[in-house]
């Protein structure tokens, strides 16, 4: 049984963004033989989770659309965008937090904001293959990523501008970092000729010279345009959206010395600036939604249009008078497609599905049951440990937050909810037989006591979103379950 479409339909109930859950699930032989306190080697993930960003390619007569949701790469044509088709997926491994796609179309750049970075072979559109990964030793958080000709170009938070050799993209290999220093959180590159630009929290945008790829060299900074976001280049221009600052306009007709010509201090935090026909600019402010501008003076940018109505806006995706909008958090209908052709009265077009956040998991007799926030509560099925897939999903009625196991049935509470609900994991799926009402909001679906019932570790804010399931021990409530325990920082039990 294969893992259900992420899309599904453009018209079902939508699921919540954030976090992947990767279940790193051992082999129970091999489990049996290794020490009590030792995870096994071999391992099986679902990928399952909402949107953080999106890419869009187009070429010939194809119109596709790379997203990074959860753990997994997944490819849309979008030649219909109101009824976007999927194409195929794949699964990363680690979080895809930023994508970018290279100029042919074939690849496309993973990072997960944490230490690594991927490749993915989008070649056949319906079978994406992972290449190659680049690791970076300890948290050095590569964000932003441009490719051009061999060379994969990536903003680095504690480095600054990073170059990687992908001629062979089963093994990018290290080439060289730019030469500046950096104070703050580097966020984003964009490229422009043999210049890269680098926003930074403190330092502004930073141009570097990548003329000679192995010497990348700082030549110049426009310090002005600090709080940098994410920086969309378009001509002469480059498009700053800068937080809290609201956006930038530089002018970049002298590569080394942008000049500022235009600003706008917006009401909510920009994260994304795009270009839409018209000399018109789209800016996401995150809760504040997004707002249309008028910038035929630079200098004077007037609003002239938006809506909260819709979208908890991230990162934008422009298709002439219509956005795709990734809300990159914990909302619902994470993926939206808005027409701002008239900006005073935007219009919702279409949405893609994904899966929620996962919370929390707990193990039962061949399936672990997830806790998927609005995506309600998960059973996989891992009687092959190494290829967990979906079985069925069930909503409780709030985010699913909290799940365990007792006697056999599966518990699950929603947040800031009183209900514990009871589940059955029917080998169709999971379905709940009744509710109990506990008067108070349970901190924990996981039973203890002489049910000996092991269940779901609540998943700290410092872990990096991955579980493993380990054997125990003496540690365990009932001797020789298998328990969850959080992975966090890359150091887990």
């Amino acid at each position: 049984m294969k893992l259900p479409s992420v899309i599904r339909s453009f018209h079902v109930s939508a699921l919540q963004p954030m976090i992947l859950l990767g279940l790193l699930l051992a082999l129970s032989a091999a489990a049996n033989a290794m020490p009590t306190d030792t995870c096994p080697i071999s391992e099986g993930r679902w990928g399952g989770g909402p949107p953080n960003d999106a890419a869009r390619w187009t070429g010939g007569s194809e119109d596709l659309l790379a997203v990074g949701a959860g753990a997994e790469l997944v490819l849309f044509n979008i030649n219909t965008p109101t009824t976007p088709v999927e194409l195929g997926r794949v699964l990363i491994g680690h979080l895809a937090k930023s994508v970018a796609i290279s100029p042919d179309g074939k690849l496309v750049a993973v990072a997960d904001w944490f230490d690594n970075l991927s490749l993915v072979d989008i070649s056949q559109r319906s079978a994406p293959v992972l290449r190659g990964s680049y690791a970076w030793p300890g948290i050095q958080q590569p964000t932003g990523m441009a490719f051009k000709g061999n060379h994969l170009y990536v903003s680095v938070r504690t480095v600054g501008l990073a170059v990687l050799d992908i001629s062979d993209p089963s093994s990018p290999t290290f080439v060289a970092n730019s030469d500046g220093a950096v104070t703050d959180y580097v966020s984003d590159v964009a490229l422009r000729g043999d210049y890269a630009y680098l926003g930074q929290s403190a330092d502004g945008v930073q141009v570097v010279d990548i003329s000679d790829p192995s010497d990348p060299r700082v030549v110049g900074n426009h310090a002005a345009s600090a709080g940098v976001a994410k920086i969309d280049i378009v001509g002469n221009r480059a498009y700053v959206a800068r937080g809290s600052a609201g956006f930038s306009i530089l002018d970049l007709t002298s590569p080394i010395a942008p000049i500022l010509i235009g600003e706008f201090d917006t009401a909510g935090y920009a994260y994304d600036t795009v270009l839409l026909p018209g000399d018109r600019l789209a800016v996401s402010q995150g809760s504040g939604g997004i707002d249309i501008f008028d910038i035929s003076t630079p200098a004077t940018p007037v609003e002239v249009g938006g809506t909260t109505a819709f979208t908890v806006a991230g990162r934008l995706v422009a298709l002439d008078d219509r956005i795709f909008s990734v809300s990159g958090g914990d909302y619902v209908r994470p993926l939206r497609l808005i027409d701002f052709q008239t900006p005073t009265a935007p219009v919702e077009v279409g949405h893609v599905d994904f899966d929620g956040d996962s919370a929390t998991v707990s193990v039962g007799a061949g399936h672990v049951l997830v806790a998927n926030k609005t995506g309600g509560v998960v059973m996989l099925d891992s009687s092959n440990p190494v290829a967990p897939y979906e079985i069925g999903r069930v909503d409780i009625g709030r985010e699913a937050s909290r799940v365990g196991h007792v006697n056999g049935y599966g518990l699950a509470t929603g947040t800031n909810n009183k209900m514990i609900n009871v589940i059955d994991p029917q080998p169709t799926g999971p379905v709940v037989v009744t509710t109990i009402d506990r008067h108070e909001q349970p901190a924990d679906a996981a039973v203890a006591g002489r049910l000996g019932a092991c269940g779901a570790t609540r998943l700290e804010d410092c872990c990096v979103w991955q579980l493993r399931l380990c054997r125990l021990g003496q540690r365990s409530r009932s001797a020789g379950d298998r328990c969850i325990q959080p992975d966090c920082a890359g150091h887990g039990g």
